[in-house]
């Protein structure tokens, strides 16, 4: 339990952090939300992964090599489930954004713990 409240706390900071970043991208640049998401994605889950690492996974065996497709894979996921729900429903796109990463953030998150 210790591990997931410092996961999410972790989480919870840098979130915080691409939900401004996102926010401000949006509504200055002329650029798809989808590649705004892709590329800020991208970066933040790079940091965060150094940063859980060091304070979550420090005992799991070569980490990195293990986790490397989640670094892919949390962007291209985040984004394919935010274009779902952009679609589905009809709602502000930062609430949108904040709940499609919200569910991959929870299965991410059970599937590095599953293997780790």
């Amino acid at each position: 339990m210790r591990n997931f409240l410092i996961y999410y706390s972790l989480t919870l900071s840098i979130y915080i952090v691409e939900i401004i970043l996102f926010s401000y991208f949006i509504d200055f640049y002329d650029l798809s939300v989808l590649l705004i998401n892709g590329i800020l994605r991208f970066f933040l889950v790079i940091i965060f992964t150094i940063l859980v690492r060091m304070l979550v996974f420090k005992h799991t065996e070569n980490f990195y090599i293990k986790f490397i497709p989640l670094i892919i894979i949390n962007p291209l996921a985040s984004s394919l489930m935010l274009s779902i729900l952009v679609f589905l429903l009809d709602f502000k796109i930062i609430f949108l954004k904040i709940f499609a990463d919200l569910i991959v953030s929870l299965i991410l998150y059970f599937v590095m713990n599953r293997y780790s």
